[in-house]
């Protein structure tokens, strides 16, 4: 499972860098490999970000049953609405592109979608942190109990 865990980290990883790389080409080149290549990675990441949240969702941390329900809960709701959110506004970017071609390659668009996935990563793996964080002090509290 830590292998697993390694590979989706390192296609995120790699996705948002490849992204930063060819946002930077979009500035340089106008190029429709390069737009191209811009839709294709937001789709990457999206599909990299959701094998993450279901890899936290399915191995979430349950070391007392109620304290780590509460925390395992609070995470996957707040994981849920910002998903849910960004994947409404990326699909609603998406489907805007699709009605008026000419938005494909408008550089605010792009940015704006660049920006809403750097936002939305922020807040799905501060989230992940900060459970975890909050696990690691109930197991120490509860082992500390135990001893």
């Amino acid at each position: 499972m830590v292998r697993k865990d390694k590979y989706i980290n390192l296609a995120i990883i790699v996705s948002n860098i490849v992204m930063l790389i060819d946002v930077i080409l979009i500035f340089i080149l106008n190029n429709n490999v390069v737009y191209s290549l811009y839709w294709l990675l937001i789709l990457m990441i999206m599909l990299a970000n959701t094998f993450f949240i279901g890899k936290w969702t399915r191995d979430g941390n349950n070391v007392e049953k109620k304290q780590s329900k509460i925390i395992h809960r609070s995470v996957d709701d707040a994981l849920m609405i910002a998903t849910g959110i960004y994947y409404l506004s990326a699909l609603a970017f998406m489907f805007i592109k699709e009605i008026k071609p000419e938005y494909s390659q408008n550089i605010y668009f792009i940015i704006a979608l660049y920006i809403l996935t750097i936002i939305y990563e922020e807040l799905i793996y501060l989230q992940v942190y900060g459970a975890k964080k909050e696990t690691r002090k109930l197991i120490e509290k509860t082992y500390k109990k135990k001893k």
